[in-house]
């Protein structure tokens, strides 16, 4: 396990947070022997299970990135988001399998929930995600290389625009590859800074106690919300495949 670690991205706009988001990785994944470390621009989150990456002023999402990765002396990484909880405990053993088989098949990327699934299913755990897809280089639990991680960064890209044109620069890597089956449930409970409204009652339920340095998105904002998601919706439903990404680049012009 020694060439293996996590990488949570964050920034220190989101610091009210690390408590919730360190604490619960913990709680849902106690027997977690790997390396964690938080990316942050100057502030250090004191807690010794993990390790804060400062990488200075915040630039871009992707820049921020570029400069944590550089500061891992691993070489395969997983990576999360400081606002993504996992709904249930984790499975050690399961995660450790997946490393090894991406470590052993020389697998440049595995997506470990299928967000989205992949094209071509090779067996009851994975499949390979062709070239041209969107969303292919989702970093949402995710097992990289993290040179081919580096490479497909580009620095002047925020975190929507990389996982917009990220894709094309995907396309030069062909052992691509996601699970078929959620290894890693989770409830996503920031969107837009706010509390997502059904994230914000499911971390009540779950015992989560939320900071209250942010406010739950308001009707207006799930009115715009979820016209992004009937836009989603439709490209799923209606446009191929393989025009999908053409589609998606088109309403979100850099």
């Amino acid at each position: 396990m020694g060439n293996r670690a996590i990488l949570i991205f964050s920034c220190d706009n989101y610091a009210d947070i690390w408590p919730v988001c360190v604490e619960y990785f913990f709680r849902q994944w106690p027997d977690c022997k790997l390396p964690v470390y938080l990316l942050t621009n100057e502030k250090v989150y004191d807690d010794p299970r993990v390790t804060s990456l400062c990488v200075g002023p915040d630039t871009t999402w992707s820049e921020n990135a570029i400069k944590a990765l550089e500061k891992i002396p691993e070489t395969q990484i997983l990576t999360l988001f400081d606002d993504l909880i996992f709904e249930r405990r984790v499975d050690n053993e399961k995660i450790m399998h997946f490393f090894d088989r991406a470590e052993q098949e020389h697998m440049d990327y595995l997506r470990l929930n299928p967000t989205p699934a992949p094209d071509v299913v090779l067996d009851d755990e994975i499949g390979r995600v062709k070239v041209g897809m969107i969303y292919r280089p989702s970093c949402v639990y995710t097992i990289w290389k993290k040179d081919v991680l580096l490479d497909i960064l580009d620095p002047k890209e925020n975190a929507w625009e990389f996982e917009v044109y990220g894709p094309e620069r995907s396309d030069a890597y062909e052992n691509w590859y996601a699970a078929r089956k959620w290894n890693l449930p989770f409830i996503n409970l920031i969107v837009k800074r706010k509390y997502f409204p059904d994230s914000y009652r499911r971390a009540k339920e779950m015992g989560i106690e939320l900071p209250k340095t942010r406010e739950v998105m308001s009707a207006e904002d799930m009115a715009t919300y979820r016209k992004q998601a009937r836009k989603e919706r439709f490209m799923y439903r209606f446009i191929p495949k393989r025009y999908q990404r053409k589609f998606q680049q088109w309403g979100h012009k850099k």
